[in-house]
């Protein structure tokens, strides 16, 4: 047995060196039993019949500072060379090769800026005309009508005296009769300005135009629109152009419904005309 404080051989196990495994009747140094070669434990004590392996000691410490060229650690980082700064003795750049057929495109360029898109206008742009002159506008519309309409009877009346020799009684039927027709000449009056396209002679005469709340002259449909919300104001005891003498923006509900309105025709731009 080796002394107290003594160095054992690292070959050494109590005194007594490792048993190879490899040699025949390997014997366990602990219960003397002989195992076979290449066998690592005895079979009766199941102690370890090689010495263990020493193990090697890994040494991760890194040495400060680490100089690594840049072309290993990033080489997509390296900068670019210009075309003045190329030499003139190298070589030119590789031509791309030809996209193959029926291979997209990818557009990398922006976008154009866009328009934004906006809402419909709940307010015209130009200030619409006063309430005196498009009520003078509808007067002159309304005289005009009336004037067709004296016409109709006056040759109705004179037609019926000279084929029977009868003068027109105005009963209550006649009344009746020819109030319906007062009001079908209105219509047909209003029908036939609106299926043309056109302003009324009422508004020409005062000077205004008919533009949508954009500034663009009306299309068709925007005037049937109006000229069927006309019909419901009137039908309402004129409740349209009340709501335009009460309300702060001085629009019917004829104005808001089709969203046009009568302006002075000196103030509309010119491109709307």
């Amino acid at each position: 047995m080796p002394a107290f404080g003594s160095i054992e051989h690292p070959n050494m196990q109590h005194g007594r060196p490792y048993p190879d495994p490899e040699a025949a009747g390997v014997c366990c140094p602990r219960c003397g039993r002989i195992n076979t070669p290449g066998e690592r434990r005895c079979g009766r004590c199941q102690s370890r019949l090689v010495r263990e392996p020493i193990q090697q000691t890994l040494d991760l410490g890194i040495r400060w500072p680490k100089v690594v060229s840049i072309d290993w650690v990033a080489p997509e980082r390296r900068p670019l060379r210009s075309a003045a700064a190329r030499p003139s003795g190298s070589r030119k750049a590789r031509r791309a090769r030809p996209a193959p057929q029926g291979q997209l495109e990818l557009d990398l360029q922006p976008l154009p800026e866009l328009p934004a898109a906006r809402r419909p206008l709940d307010q015209p742009e130009l200030v619409p005309a006063p309430l005196a002159r498009r009520a003078a506008a509808l007067l002159v519309d309304g005289a005009l009508a009336l004037t067709a309409y004296g016409i109709i009877l006056a040759v109705a009346q004179l037609g019926i005296a000279l084929w029977s020799g009868v003068n027109l009684r105005w009963d209550r039927p006649v009344l009746i009769a020819w109030a319906v027709v007062l009001a079908a000449v209105q219509l047909g009056y209003r029908c036939f300005c609106v299926g043309a396209g056109v302003d009324s002679p009422g508004l020409r005469w005062m000077g205004l135009r008919l533009l949508r709340f954009d500034r663009r002259p009306p299309r068709l449909r925007d005037r049937w629109l109006r000229f069927a919300a006309g019909l419901i104001s009137t039908a309402g005891l004129c409740a349209g152009w009340l709501w335009a003498l009460l309300s702060s923006d001085r629009l019917s509900w004829a104005d808001l419904i089709s969203r046009t309105c009568a302006v002075r025709a000196d103030r509309s731009e010119p491109g709307a005309r």
